[in-house]
């Protein structure tokens, strides 16, 4: 069965087109990753070093 389904979607050119979106999502979602670790990492630090969390000093 999963053999067919594989054959009918490298047949459609599908299998390619998965996998070309697949890779774009995994890149967003390390894009986001980073930002959000980032932001976390700054947050802390300006937490441990100042009584204002948000400082604008922050990037």
């Amino acid at each position: 069965m999963k053999v067919k389904l594989y054959k009918v979607l490298h047949f459609l050119r599908l299998d390619a087109i998965i996998l070309k979106l697949l890779g774009k999502l995994a890149a967003e979602l390390s894009k986001w990753h980073t930002a959000f670790d980032r932001f976390c990492r700054c947050f802390l630090d300006c937490c441990e070093v100042a009584t204002d969390c948000l400082s604008e000093n922050c990037e």
